[in-house]
């Protein structure tokens, strides 16, 4: 491209094509200053420091959403055990009787640990209550939900949570 400008300026003998053809030269090979360059860098930083924290509320909601999957997946096998065997079986990581104690895939990769116990203050009719745990020791630690903490389901239908119930059950 520039040579066809110093060409083209040289053609038609014209002193100020030429001159504008080298000035445009000189203009694409100069490259960044300083200041166009530290600009960057500033809008680059208040472009990250607004998309991290809503990045970070992301992947909370996918965590919640796994925790409350889970949880509902648990409540069904509760239900079936209850319409096969006339009960409701308690569980917990260290006795699963054969329900899935964690949220995810695996144990490490889960973001919430699973458990169930009984209903309080309820024997008739029969009460089981699921509870997805953020962030043990046996389940990944670094999910932390201080929004909603604890998820819980009861045979009954209720749902509770720490936080706001739609935001954390939605």
């Amino acid at each position: 491209m520039k040579t066809r400008l110093v060409r083209s300026a040289m053609i038609f003998g014209d002193q100020r094509q030429s001159m504008v053809a080298v000035r445009l030269i000189g203009q694409l090979v100069r490259g960044v200053t300083l200041l166009e360059m530290l600009v960057a860098l500033i809008v680059l930083g208040l472009l990250s420091t607004l998309a991290f924290p809503v990045y970070q509320e992301s992947v909370r909601k996918a965590r919640r959403a796994e925790g409350r999957v889970a949880v509902l997946t648990v409540m069904q096998q509760q239900e079936r055990h209850y319409s096969r065997y006339g009960f409701y079986q308690p569980f917990s990581a260290d006795h699963p009787q054969g329900f899935k104690w964690f949220s995810g895939e695996s144990a490490v990769a889960s973001a919430y640990e699973l458990s169930a116990a009984h209903c309080a203050g309820t024997s008739n009719p029969p009460c089981i209550q699921v509870s997805a745990q953020p962030g043990t020791s046996r389940v990944g630690v670094a999910f932390a939900d201080n929004q909603c903490g604890t998820l819980t389901l009861a045979s009954n239908g209720r749902k509770t949570a720490i936080g706001d119930m739609r935001k954390c059950w939605q």
